[in-house]
């Protein structure tokens, strides 16, 4: 099977990220004010028009209650970003 371009991996990784969203119920507007960002870049992110910076990969803990329970993105880390 080939492997999947950038596209479509930021396509895949924005529909998880909704269904995260969703599942927690978590408002759009309410992780564009915790990562400093416009709700446009949110939905962006989930409709797979932008790619997820390092700084937004790493708000698990800010958006979510319980650390445990924050979106798992360890898998989905850029080349050359810090780990």
């Amino acid at each position: 099977m080939r492997p999947l371009g950038p596209t479509m991996r930021r396509r895949q990784l924005g529909a998880e990220l909704r269904a995260l969203r969703h599942n927690a119920d978590i408002a759009m507007e309410r992780v564009a004010a915790i990562l400093d960002c416009a709700r446009f870049r949110i939905g962006h992110i989930e409709n797979g028009r932008n790619s997820i910076r390092y700084e937004e990969s790493t708000f698990s803990g800010r958006v979510m209650d319980e650390p445990r329970q924050g979106f798992p993105l360890a898998g989905h880390q850029r080349i050359g970003q810090p780990p």
